[in-house]
């Protein structure tokens, strides 16, 4: 697994039902204060917007994970498509997020992708 895939995942475990204190962890080590992001759902800057977002997320399907289906890369581009899945395993989202990660390894920018 390359360097950015292993950021990728821990990002992704960061939206998991976890104690807030690992989430934080998982953030600092993928994903930079000055993150951009584009969503359906949100457009923002910073690494606190993004807790609000998973926090909602988490808050609307409590014990949902994120499953990584496929990853692709060129440079420090990753471009990944996902499953978020219930607490029980059923498919809720199908989606794809491009990520752009920055000079220290992690992600900079995130633009995701699914049904509305």
């Amino acid at each position: 697994m390359s360097r950015l895939a292993e950021t990728w995942e821990k990002y992704g475990a960061a939206w998991s039902a976890i104690p807030d204190s690992e989430r934080r962890q998982l953030l600092d080590a993928s994903v930079q204060d000055s993150l951009t992001l584009a969503t359906p759902q949100a457009l923002g800057a910073g690494r606190q917007q993004l807790e609000s977002n998973i926090k909602e997320f988490q808050k609307s399907f409590p014990g949902a994970s994120f499953q990584t289906l496929k990853i692709r890369q060129h440079h420090e581009f990753l471009l990944v498509d996902w499953i978020a899945r219930s607490e029980d395993g059923r498919e809720l989202l199908p989606g794809t997020t491009y990520a752009q990660f920055g000079a220290d390894g992690r992600i900079m920018h995130l633009t995701g992708f699914w049904e509305v």
